[in-house]
């Protein structure tokens, strides 16, 4: 009898961190059957990727879009009064991709690094920018950098740094609920929705089911 080929998630970033972050999770989980495509789409705007979901949805088991929130928030705040605002757009996507049944948005807020310090600590706080955040990160990971060489190529790699506090950050970041449109500017980290996943289940067991 043929084994049954594993599901196939496209998983469509914003930057390198998350692809990283995923295949390093792959690499060291083989309870995790799946294959992940990721995709880091080069100099696309908003709308490109918004259609990028649209069409990897008509080939992959589920599409997974992780969308960090900084660059939607600070070109909104740049925007001509009057002028429709990236917010808006998002906004729209969002609401469109509801009805795609293997479609997953994911929000971070500030940003992805924000879903790493939940392995450390609670916080709601709302960072000005990256750099703060960034700081606050290095408090529990002093030598913590965007690269390769630092996720991948370290020993141990990013996976293996932040799995002992896996269920901790998904604790702490289900805290902090769900993207609100009518709160968008609350801190927030819906990685956790995404290890909610069937997918997943082999990984680590998540609010004691």
């Amino acid at each position: 009898m043929s084994r049954k080929k594993p599901d196939t998630f496209a998983v469509i970033v914003d930057g390198k961190c998350e692809a990283m972050y995923l295949q390093m999770l792959l690499k060291n989980e083989p309870a995790v059957q799946i294959s992940i495509d990721p995709e880091i789409p080069q100099d696309k705007i908003l709308s490109d990727l918004f259609e990028i979901v649209k069409e990897k949805a008509k080939s992959y088991t589920k599409v997974v879009w992780i969308v960090d929130l900084d660059v939607i928030i600070r070109e909104t705040n740049e925007a001509p009064k009057g002028k429709k605002t990236l917010m808006e757009d998002f906004l729209e996507y969002q609401s469109i991709l509801k009805n795609y049944k293997n479609v997953v948005v994911i929000v971070n807020n500030l940003c992805f690094e924000f879903w790493i310090l939940l392995h450390f600590e609670q916080n709601n706080s709302i960072f000005p920018d990256y750099k703060s955040l960034e700081k606050k990160v290095k408090n529990h990971l002093y030598d913590y950098e965007k690269s390769k060489k630092y996720y991948i190529n370290s020993k141990p790699d990013i996976w293996l740094k932040l799995k002992p506090f896996f269920q901790t950050a998904c604790q702490n970041a289900e805290k902090l609920g769900i993207f609100d449109a009518n709160n968008d500017r609350k801190a927030l980290a819906e990685m956790w929705l995404l290890f909610e996943e069937d997918a997943f289940k082999g990984l680590v067991e998540i609010k004691g089911k």
